[in-house]
């Protein structure tokens, strides 16, 4: 289960039919999540194994134009 370090909303588990199928995040890898529209970086050293992009990380995502679209759509859809 991972939890959103900034609103708390949890993503459960996949179920092990669609888990099998699926690439498991990278450490530094980035979330969007559905319900604050933030973003968290998985970190398997984290209780929840996601947290906070640290001043480095919030500032590259800034200057990634796919990451700056999928929140943009994600706050048009709000």
């Amino acid at each position: 289960m991972k939890t959103c370090p900034h609103c708390r909303k949890t993503y459960p588990a996949p179920p092990p039919e669609i888990k099998d199928q699926m690439v498991e995040p990278n450490d530094g890898d980035v979330m969007l999540c559905t319900r604050c529209g933030e973003f968290g970086i998985f970190d398997s050293e984290v209780v929840g194994e996601l947290r906070r992009p640290n001043e480095f990380e919030a500032r590259r995502m800034l200057a990634t134009p796919h990451l700056n679209a999928l929140r943009d759509r994600w706050r048009r859809l709000q």
